[in-house]
């Protein structure tokens, strides 16, 4: 078997992350109408909830997508690695991107005792 390369991991993952939404949506959903059928023992109920549970799952997924990584930055209080003191990282971040033939990713820095990195 070939080795895979970086684009097949990527469209690989995509595929796993829309399964992850549909599951998620899935269970949202059966959480929904078995809540509003247990409470009102009414299957007219239970599909209200399914419905408000589907829109939950679709507006947290929107909501992931377009502002997750925003939120993950806000909560850790990551700043941009910006001036000269951070220019060695930056150099470094780039040759990587350059070298695996990727876009440079922003960069940042979390203030904390801990050594620490992770991707958003």
């Amino acid at each position: 078997m070939a080795a895979a390369t970086f684009f097949d991991l990527q469209a690989a993952n995509r595929r796993r992350s829309w399964l992850l939404v549909v599951i998620v949506a899935g269970l949202l959903a059966a959480l929904g109408f078995s809540a509003g059928y247990g409470l009102s023992g009414d299957a007219t109920t239970g599909v209200a909830a399914t419905v408000g549970g589907v829109a939950f799952a679709s507006f947290a997924s929107v909501g992931s997508y377009f502002a997750g990584d925003r939120a993950v930055l806000a909560a850790s209080q990551a700043r941009p690695a910006e001036g000269p003191e951070y220019q060695q990282l930056r150099n470094i971040v780039d040759e990587i991107a350059l070298a695996s033939n990727v876009p440079a990713p922003k960069v940042y820095v979390i203030e904390d005792s801990a050594p620490n990195a992770f991707a958003t």
